[in-house]
């Protein structure tokens, strides 16, 4: 070493020597000692010579030991190296997490590819099925709808036939309107009171020509109208010829129409192209802004009648 190095070999010697004479007496003071002292040696003398023995091995076992520092010393790494040793180690330290990480990361990535992938089949395979059962809900709902066509057209067909059916039945029925009711009615009396307001127009109404006769749930704040049911439509058309005389007597006859027909009636004069519509022999009519008369239904629509019965006109 240095200046250091040059000072332990130099200084190592005296600094033995100094300690050993530092502890050891002088010549002069032992001849003294000795001359003061009786010329025979005592117990306590050798006790003396004895710890002086044993203080000198100390002294040899501490200056071995300071050498065995110095030695040591020596071999004491440096900052530099500590910290290029540090370096060199947190450097590997560092890239064995990084591998490490690199690997933990790379494996996680595998492992949620294996699942993304298997979540993608799993959403290919659900598409077809939602795909396959979408074709076949297509085809149950085109089939019930062709189904709901066809029972929709069918109780409309239905319909129509219970209506007519309804209404042939009624073809026989009269209606009279505003007949005074009074205090005790019976069908004898009101019998009699029909019959007396036709024969007062000049028609014959025997009590063998009615089969049935009541009245009937009217609007609301009116007289109950009267419903007859004749016996054959030969009396009904008799009575009928007397329409505008009763009316203008008071009394208004009309024919007992089904209430499908008098929706159609109601609906008909209603329509912008419509001037007038009335009941006539079991169907409905209606008048156009034309004066054209048209047959309608129940279900028509009213557009397309006019427009059929106008094409049907020109061919």
């Amino acid at each position: 070493m240095s200046t250091n190095g040059e000072h332990t070999e130099k200084g190592e010697k005296p600094v033995k020597q100094l300690l050993f004479k530092a502890i050891q007496p002088s010549s002069s003071a032992l001849r003294s000692e000795r001359a003061k002292k009786q010329p025979r040696r005592t117990s306590s003398d050798s006790s003396e010579i004895m710890d002086f023995g044993k203080l000198q091995e100390q002294i040899d076992t501490m200056c071995s030991g300071i050498m065995d520092l110095r030695e040591d010393l020596k071999s004491v790494v440096k900052k530099e190296e500590i910290e290029e040793c540090v370096t060199r180690v947190m450097t590997g330290i560092e890239a064995r997490i990084v591998k490490d990480i690199e690997k933990l990361v790379d494996r996680k990535v595998q492992e949620v590819k294996e699942k993304v992938d298997s979540l993608e089949f799993k959403y290919q395979s659900l598409q077809e099925h939602v795909t396959q059962l979408g074709k076949q809900h297509a085809e149950q709902l085109e089939s019930i709808e062709i189904q709901m066509t066809k029972t929709h057209d069918l109780a409309k067909e239905a319909n129509k036939k219970a209506n007519y059916n309804e209404q042939y039945s009624r073809k026989n029925n009269v209606k009279i309107m505003d007949v005074k009711i009074d205090g005790d009615e019976s069908t004898e009396t009101l019998i009699t009171k029909v019959s007396n307001l036709f024969n007062n127009q000049g028609v014959i109404l025997e009590k063998q020509d009615i089969m049935a006769i009541h009245r009937i749930p009217g609007r609301k704040g009116s007289t109950k109208p009267v419903l007859i049911k004749l016996m054959n439509n030969q009396v009904k058309s008799n009575l009928m010829k007397k329409r505008k005389a009763m009316k203008e007597a008071g009394n208004r006859i009309a024919d007992d129409v089904t209430k499908l027909n008098s929706g159609l009636i109601s609906r008909l004069t209603l329509h912008h192209n419509i001037d007038s519509a009335w009941f006539f022999n079991g169907s409905v009519y209606g008048q156009t802004t034309r004066q054209e008369r048209v047959k309608f239904d129940i279900y028509d629509n009213i557009d397309n009648v006019i427009e059929n019965f106008r094409f049907g006109q020109r061919t």
